[in-house]
């Protein structure tokens, strides 16, 4: 169990941010980290790595305590076992990409990199490459696989797939899946893109002002939605074709792609990578665009 009690006072422009989380999370499976912007989820993830430091409180992991005000322990960042990723991917310019997974092993690790790994994230063929002559997809599987060379307890990722397209988002969303499965760390995500939230989340906990608000599993918060009380479901378009006067829209729900007519009208209002709710109404779906939370 990773159990959270963490105060934490920001003054921003001189306003102060009391932030306040108190939290137990399961080992073991992927948590995704949901809320305004501004609500304090990448200060969550910063104090769990201890980049950012509690004014009071505690932090135990498995047992271990990594921070305790009251008895002044707070273990360095380098000494506990998380990988990070944030939104910038921070790889070394003047190391090679080999290099760079290298600086993510601890000095006591043999540095082997795991071909497995290498295979998994398909960059055994890039190793010898420096970071700016990869695309910004490569840079992005070179970070996860960095973040991932010492084998974490926990990994933490803020938005780390925000910036890429839709089948390198999808792909990479896979991956992480695949490895946590195997491997049996712990995700803790950030992220405000629902469709990405149904799909890798085992659990999604919610911040507002600084606060968790709530959490729960994907079926929980996601599974009925209120909209005219009927099921829906959020998904995302893959892609739309036109077949006579209407159009078949390709959407991924979850794990699986559906096909869905829509009409000229909603199509006018989407494109590929859009959010859509899908919800039923009688026998018939209905497709709702949804607008993107601000980050």
């Amino acid at each position: 169990m990773i159990e959270i009690s963490l105060h934490k006072t920001l003054n921003n422009s001189g306003t102060p941010f009391e932030m306040d989380f108190k939290i137990e999370l399961e080992e073991g499976i992927i948590h995704v980290v949901t809320g305004k912007s501004g609500a304090g989820k990448t200060s969550f993830l910063r104090l769990i790595a201890g980049l950012l430091h509690a004014d009071h409180g505690e932090l135990k992991v498995k047992g271990d305590v990594w921070y305790h005000s009251d008895k002044k322990i707070n273990v360095k960042p380098q000494q506990r076992s998380i990988g990070m990723l944030f939104q910038d991917y921070a790889l070394f310019p003047h190391l090679t990409v080999l290099e760079n997974l290298k600086m993510g092993l601890s000095k006591s690790e043999s540095k082997e990199i795991s071909k497995e790994l290498l295979q998994l994230f398909e960059i055994d063929q890039l190793l010898d490459r420096a970071p700016e002559t990869l695309s910004g997809g490569q840079q992005q599987r070179v970070a996860l696989a960095r973040a991932l060379v010492g084998k974490p307890s926990i990994l933490l990722l803020d938005e780390p797939l925000n910036a890429i397209d839709f089948k390198l988002r999808f792909k990479l969303q896979e991956i992480l899946k695949r490895i946590q499965r195997e491997y049996q760390f712990t995700i803790i995500m950030v992220s405000h893109d629902q469709a990405e939230m149904i799909k890798v989340a085992d659990q999604i906990v919610e911040i507002e002002d600084g606060k968790i608000k709530r959490k729960g599993s994907v079926s929980d918060l996601y599974s009925i939605d209120q909209w005219n009380n009927q099921f829906s479901f959020i998904g995302e378009v893959i892609s739309i074709q036109k077949q006579g006067i209407s159009f078949l829209i390709n959407i991924l729900i979850g794990n699986n792609a559906v096909k869905v007519i829509g009409s000229p009208e909603i199509v006018k209002t989407l494109k590929a990578g859009d959010q859509v709710r899908v919800a039923s109404k009688g026998f018939n779906p209905v497709i709702q665009k949804v607008e993107n939370q601000s980050n």
